[in-house]
């Protein structure tokens, strides 16, 4: 789940790149967000299974967002949890994030984080 970064609200980063869990938009003084969903398929030696995610975004300032979200997978991507996130949009081109997520159930691990960068090509 850590895999993808949510979207930091930027028009030209939103407009370009794929792949976003989530979605905040800042516009003067209008904010607002909505849930996204993520899927993902693995097959393999180590085995098959499904994970999906739902995750809701929403902007803390210009270049801050935070998200919540909560996942769960099947066969060898097994997983129960859920979790928050923040990212931050460093420069226009460069957009950096940490996460947590808390395991739900026996089988799933009891804590996990994440961080991450996103760059932008033209």
């Amino acid at each position: 789940m850590n895999a993808l970064l949510p979207e930091s609200g930027s028009e030209a980063w939103r407009a370009r790149c794929l792949g976003h869990r989530s979605a905040s938009v800042k516009r003067g003084t209008d904010s607002w967000s909505h849930p996204a969903l993520y899927g993902e398929r693995q097959w393999g030696d180590a085995g098959s299974g499904w994970l999906f995610s739902l995750s809701y975004g929403f902007p803390l300032g210009e270049e801050v967002s935070a998200y919540v979200e909560a996942g769960y997978g099947t066969g060898a991507q097994h997983m129960r949890a859920a979790g928050a996130g923040v990212t931050w949009m460093a420069t226009s081109r460069l957009q950096l994030d940490a996460s947590f997520l808390r395991g739900l159930d026996a089988a799933s691990s009891d804590w996990q984080g994440g961080m991450g960068l996103a760059l932008y090509f033209d």
